[in-house]
């Protein structure tokens, strides 16, 4: 908190948020929690853990939030942009983003510099990781693309444009035999799985609470005994 308490000249402190516990778990999952005081004035920072929610799911977590702590709820952020700043305080959401601070609640507004915000990594097309797991699995550091459509349950097109994106991507290099496709991994293929783990989608689709007395024998196996 050295910065802001340069710029706006107050006593700031910091401590980690001791609540936690009583929050929904998608709420503790999605955002890091401080208490911040702000000579004598206290609020909670919310700080995005990865991209910023919509302007109406960030209202209903401070809601959800302050069923749990009547403090003013505070959204820290790496970046703003100045359509996303607007939506912010049209909302009277409170934020910090580097120089941009609008803290309504102690009558504190600083709009200077816009840093654009962080631009999300891009990820694996579906077939494209499809593509780097037969690769994975396979034993060889090279693989012919020909007929990994059918083996894959792609169409072609889906083969080539996954195998574009992989070379882009610089994870692949990409030689031919005749008129087949190689590919070969930029490197041995437990350093290839490391390169490409921050591209790589999520296979949770869905988070789904239930009642600990709820009769749960009717649904999907999950967790270890899905894995197994």
């Amino acid at each position: 908190m050295l910065d802001l308490t340069d710029t706006l000249g107050m006593n700031i402190t910091s401590t980690q948020w001791e609540h936690t516990d009583g929050l929904p778990y998608v709420l503790v999952e999605s955002y890091d929690f401080r208490k911040v005081t702000f000579d004598g004035t206290q609020c909670l920072f919310a700080e995005p853990r990865g991209e910023v929610p919509p302007i109406q799911s960030i209202l209903r977590n401070i809601e959800r939030i302050h069923e749990f702590e009547a403090l003013p709820v505070v959204l820290k952020l790496n970046g703003l942009s100045g359509e996303r700043r607007k939506l912010l305080i049209e909302a009277r959401i409170p934020f910090v983003a580097k120089e941009q601070i609008y803290l309504p609640f102690l009558g504190v507004v600083l709009n200077k510099k816009l840093y654009a915000e962080p631009k999300p990594r891009e990820k694996l097309m579906p077939s494209a990781q499809l593509v780097l797991f037969a690769y994975l699995y396979h034993s060889d550091n090279k693989m012919y693309t020909n007929g990994l459509d059918k083996k894959l349950g792609v169409s072609a097109m889906q083969i080539t444009r996954a195998v574009r994106q992989l070379q882009k991507l610089n994870l692949f290099e990409i030689s031919k035999d005749g008129v087949q496709l190689i590919i070969r991994g930029k490197t041995n293929h437990r350093a290839l799985f490391d390169s490409a783990e921050a591209y790589l989608l999520d296979p949770v689709r869905d988070i789904i609470y239930a009642p600990r007395d709820e009769i749960i024998q009717s649904l999907p196996v999950a967790g270890l005994d899905a894995m197994s």
